[in-house]
């Protein structure tokens, strides 16, 4: 059963929001009121569970109060961040705001440009850095998991919220097929409600075929719940076999495509914290599929890349580099292009890298 907030998570976030007072002036009361009612978990802001976490929120009350004093658009990229309606658009300020945040605490506010202009380009990159007579163009990506697996996830947990308004005494499982779409949950709701007034049918492990002009789009299984009370949750997702280095790669391809300018020093900063892929499928989609080589003479095994990553492709010359990080931008790898049409000198390189350079 899918909980609505409890009183000592509100609470929580009062606390934390009152250990950083600076968040109460930049975030407005009528928004702060609405994070802080009981309703259900599905329904609240994002910006809920970061600042119910104390450590999240004092990064975001250091972060904002940079970015305040010093960056131009701050009101703007605030307004992405609260708004309800896209959270595409939420993670995509979080990234911003944490990676913003350290280039206007790193260099002189009058060295950055937000979002500069590109010839040629449909988007912007969303930042160029001109210092020691060079120009850095830095677009911020946040790699969030496949799009059509998002919609899945939201499919199905707006399933058990309304499965779970009803006041029932079974445990209700049920899946969906990739062609289930939002437009198909009232229905699929209204089919399980019918199904409940017929109690002499749901006897355990009888599954119901939810149809739609002859085609199966969901099934619905009932069972005893030994508490007698009420619960429904998801059996399986819909079987997909996906390869995030492809879908990294792809990506980054076409972010280069829209917004990354040519014949010029860029970085494409990559924001995985949302995201379920590993480090080394990142490694794969920017540098190309790790594979063994055997000699069929010696028998020796080589560990080597193919060369079918980012920097292999007509349109990974235009990156200088690479950096990949997950919820701390401070613990940051980056990753040179050894192909790019514009390098980066040594020193160019410590401009952006932290801990880790891979090339």
């Amino acid at each position: 059963m899918i909980k609505d907030i409890q009183p000592e998570e509100i609470e929580t976030v009062k606390k934390n929001l009152d250990s950083f007072p600076n968040l109460k002036e930049i975030f407005e009361k009528d928004f702060l009121d609405s994070l802080l009612k009981i309703e259900g978990r599905l329904r609240k802001h994002q910006s809920f569970w970061i600042l119910s976490d104390l450590s999240k929120t004092a990064k975001l009350s250091n972060n904002l109060a940079i970015l305040k004093s010093k960056f131009p658009s701050f009101w703007a990229l605030m307004n992405r961040l609260v708004n309800n309606n896209d959270r595409d658009n939420f993670y995509s300020a979080i990234s911003e705001i944490e990676v913003l945040s350290y280039f206007y605490s790193s260099f002189p506010a009058s060295s950055l440009e937000y979002e500069p202009s590109i010839q040629g380009k449909t988007g912007k990159p969303d930042l160029k850095l001109a210092i020691n007579e060079e120009k850095y163009y830095i677009e911020i990506f946040n790699l969030r998991d496949d799009f059509i697996q998002r919609e899945i996830n939201e499919i199905q947990d707006k399933i058990k919220e309304e499965i779970d308004k009803i006041n029932q005494p079974f445990l209700i499982m049920f899946s969906t097929e990739l062609s289930f779409k939002q437009e198909d949950i009232g229905e699929f709701v209204s089919f399980t409600k019918s199904l409940l007034e017929k109690s002499e049918l749901l006897k355990s492990g009888n599954k119901f075929d939810f149809l739609k002009e002859n085609a199966k789009l969901a099934d619905v299984e009932f069972f005893e719940s030994k508490s007698g009370n009420g619960h429904v949750c998801s059996m399986l997702h819909p079987v997909r076999v996906l390869n995030e280095s492809i879908r990294i790669k792809t990506r980054i391809l076409s972010k280069i495509d829209k917004q990354i300018p040519g014949g010029e020093k860029s970085i494409l900063v990559l924001d995985n914290s949302y995201a379920f892929h590993d480090n080394y499928e990142v490694l794969d989609a920017i540098y190309g599929q790790y594979c063994f080589i055997v000699n069929p003479e010696t028998h020796e095994i080589k560990e080597t890349r193919q060369p079918n990553g980012v920097i292999h492709h007509i349109k990974g010359k235009d990156l200088s580099g690479i950096i990949s990080y997950s919820g701390d931008f401070s613990n940051r790898r980056f990753f040179i292009n050894p192909f790019a049409t514009c390098k980066l000198g040594e020193t160019e390189i410590g401009l952006f890298a932290s801990q880790e350079v891979l090339a």
